[in-house]
C-alpha cells in the first residue's frame, strides 16, 4: 500500500483495524501468550501504509483510552498524554460492542492431578516451635 500523506487523519477503518490488533496484542498478553510487536506494527503499516513511529504512537493514544476507561493496557505502550480520545473512543466502542470478550482471553487450564486432593491439611499447632521472628508464640 502506497504512504498515507503525512499527518492526515487515520481513517475510521484503520482505528478499527488498529484497535482490533491492540486487542489481539492485549488478549495474547493477559493469557499469558509470547507475541512479537514488530510483527503486530509491520501488519498495520501493510495494511494502512502507515509508518512505524505513527503507529507506534497510535497504539499508546489507545493504550490512553483505556487507560481512561480504567481498562488493561499493553504492556511497553505507555499512554500518550495528547490522546486523540474522540475517534479511537469511538473505535474501541465498536470493537467491543462487536466482541464483548476481548478483556476474557482464554486463560491456560490447569487440569488437577488425577487421584491428589485438592485440599491441604491444616498444620498442627506446637506452642514450643519458635515463630519466624525468634519468639516463643
Amino acid at each position: 500500500m502506497a504512504l498515507a500523506p503525512a499527518g492526515s487523519n487515520w481513517t475510521d477503518a484503520e482505528n478499527d483495524l488498529l484497535v482490533a490488533d491492540y486487542f489481539a496484542m492485549l488478549g495474547e498478553e493477559l493469557a499469558g501468550r509470547p507475541y512479537v510487536k514488530s510483527q503486530h506494527n509491520a501488519g498495520i503499516a501493510t495494511a494502512t501504509g502507515r509508518g512505524k513511529g505513527s503507529i507506534e504512537f497510535k497504539y499508546r493514544n489507545v493504550s490512553a483510552v483505556l487507560a481512561n476507561l480504567g481498562l488493561p493496557i499493553v504492556k511497553g505502550y505507555l499512554p500518550a498524554f495528547n490522546a486523540q480520545f474522540g475517534a479511537l473512543t469511538e473505535a474501541i466502542e465498536r470493537y467491543l460492542s462487536r466482541t464483548p470478550a476481548a478483556l476474557e482471553p482464554e486463560l491456560p487450564t490447569r487440569s488437577p492431578v488425577a487421584g491428589a486432593d485438592p485440599f491441604v491439611m491444616r498444620p498442627a499447632f506446637d506452642p514450643s516451635v519458635r515463630s519466624h521472628l525468634g519468639m516463643r508464640i
